[in-house]
C-alpha cells in the first residue's frame, strides 16, 4: 500500500491550480469591487490549507521514497519559487512608494522585514490596522505580511516532519497526531487572543493562529499518504466527490455572502470552519470526478498558474492607479486596474518565475534535460 500512496502522492493535479485560480480571483475582486464579493477576503482560508498540502504531499513524498529528506535542496527549491518574484516586486513598488508619499521609514521596514520573512510581525509592531484599507488607509506593501506566514511555516515544518519521522516506528500516525495537536494548539491561541479582546488584526496576523489553518491542508496531505485506497476506490471517489462539492460551495457562499468587515467572524473561529472547507474542496479534487473537471477549466488553471505574480503586483495597482490619479471610476477603473495586473503577472511568469524555476529552458541550451519537478507555487496570501 504504500507504492500506492507514493504514486498518489506524485504529480501535478490541474484542479489544485483551479482552486487557487478560484482564490486569487476571489482576493482580487474583493479588492476591486468589494461590494460584488464582501466576502473575498476569507479566500486566504483556501490558499493556507493549499499550501499546507502542497509541502506536505513533498516532503511526505521524499521521506517515502528515499527514507530521508534533503532539507537544504528543500529550501533552495521553496527559495527559487518564491524569492525572485518577491524581489522584482519590492525593486518595483519601493520606490514608487517613496515618490508617491508613502515615507522612507515605512518602505525601508517593509523591505527588509519582508526579506527576512517577519513582514506579519513589523506589521503588527507598526500597529497597523488590517481592516483600514476598507476606509481607503492603504499601503502598498501592506499585502506582504501572508508571505511571511507562509515562509515561517516552511522553515519550521520540515524539521517537525522530519524529526517526527526519523524517532518514529510508526512515523505517518505519529505525524498526524503531531499536526493535529499543533493545529488544536493554534486554534487555542486564536480563541485565547479573542477572549483577551486582542485586536482582530493582532489574531488575523498571527503565525501561530494561521498554522492551524495551513496544517489543515497538511493533515490532509497524511491522510492521503498513510490511506491512499479512500481516494482511489470506487466508494472514496464517490465520496470524496460530495465532501469536495459541500466544502467548495461553502467557499462560495461565504466569497458572496459573507460581510465585507470581520463582525465576529474571525474572533468566532470562521477561519478555521473556513480553511475546514478549503480543505474539503482539496480533497474532492484528488478524486478526479465532476468538482476536479468543474476547477480544471482553463481560466482557473491560468489564473492558478499565475496567480503569485498576479497576487504580489495587484495590490500595489490598486492603491497607485486610483481615481484621483487616472481620472477614471467603476468599470473603467477596474478594466484598468485587471489589466495591467494581468500584465504584470505574465511578465513576472515568463521573465522572472520560469527564469528561476527552469533556468536551462529559460537559456535555451541545445542539450536536453532530464524533466522538472512539479511545482506548485506555495500561495501568496492575501486578504
Amino acid at each position: 500500500m504504500e507504492g500506492a500512496a507514493v504514486n498518489l502522492l506524485k504529480g501535478r493535479n490541474p484542479a489544485l491550480d483551479g482552486i487557487r485560480g478560484f482564490a486569487v480571483a476571489s482576493v482580487v475582486w474583493f479588492h476591486f469591487r468589494p461590494a460584488d464579493v464582501p466576502g473575498g477576503w476569507t479566500a486566504i482560508c483556501i490558499f493556507f490549507p493549499l499550501s499546507g498540502f502542497l509541502i506536505t504531499r513533498l516532503v511526505v513524498q521524499e521521506l517515502m521514497g528515499t527514507r530521508g529528506l534533503a532539507l537544504k535542496r528543500f529550501w533552495i527549491r521553496r527559495a527559487r519559487r518564491l524569492f525572485p518574484a518577491m524581489f522584482a516586486t519590492l525593486l518595483v513598488v519601493a520606490p514608487f512608494a517613496v515618490l508617491l508619499g508613502h515615507g522612507w521609514e515605512e518602505a525601508k521596514g517593509a523591505v527588509w522585514s519582508t526579506v527576512l520573512y517577519v513582514n506579519n510581525w513589523w506589521q503588527l509592531s507598526q500597529q497597523v490596522d488590517y481592516w483600514a484599507q476598507l476606509e481607503g488607509h492603504v499601503s502598498p506593501f501592506e499585502h506582504l505580511w501572508s508571505l511571511s506566514v507562509e515562509e515561517q511555516f516552511y522553515v519550521a515544518w520540515p524539521l517537525i516532519v522530519l524529526g517526527v519521522w526519523m524517532a518514529s516506528k510508526r512515523p505517518l500516525r505519529n505525524l498526524f497526531i503531531t499536526a493535529c495537536t499543533l493545529m488544536g494548539a493554534g486554534v487555542a491561541i486564536g480563541f485565547a487572543r479573542a477572549a483577551a479582546n486582542a485586536e482582530v488584526t493582532e489574531i488575523y496576523y498571527d503565525t501561530m493562529v494561521r498554522s492551524a489553518e495551513i496544517l489543515a491542508g497538511a493533515l490532509l496531505a497524511i491522510v492521503l499518504a498513510a490511506r491512499p485506497q479512500w481516494f482511489t476506490s470506487e466508494r472514496g471517489i464517490r465520496a470524496m466527490n460530495v465532501i469536495g462539492w459541500t466544502g467548495f460551495t461553502t467557499l462560495v457562499v461565504l466569497s458572496l455572502m459573507l460581510g465585507t468587515s470581520p463582525n465576529g467572524f474571525i474572533e468566532g473561529g470562521g477561519m478555521f470552519v473556513t480553511s475546514i472547507a478549503a480543505t474539503a474542496t482539496i480533497a474532492g479534487c484528488l478524486a478526479g470526478q465532476s468538482l476536479s473537471t468543474v476547477l480544471s477549466g482553463r481560466v482557473l488553471v491560468w489564473l492558478g498558474t499565475r496567480s503569485y505574480g498576479i497576487y504580489l503586483f495587484h495590490w500595489p495597482v490598486f492603491v497607485f492607479v486610483t481615481k484621483e490619479a487616472v481620472g477614471l471610476d467603476g468599470w473603467s477603473l477596474t478594466a484598468l486596474h485587471l489589466a495591467l495586473t494581468l500584465a504584470a503577472a505574465v511578465l513576472s511568469y515568463y521573465l522572472v518565475e520560469q527564469r528561476w524555476l527552469h533556468p536551462q529552458r529559460a537559456e535555451k541550451t541545445a542539450r536536453p534535460t532530464p524533466p522538472s519537478e512539479p511545482v506548485h507555487s506555495e500561495v501568496p496570501v492575501l486578504v
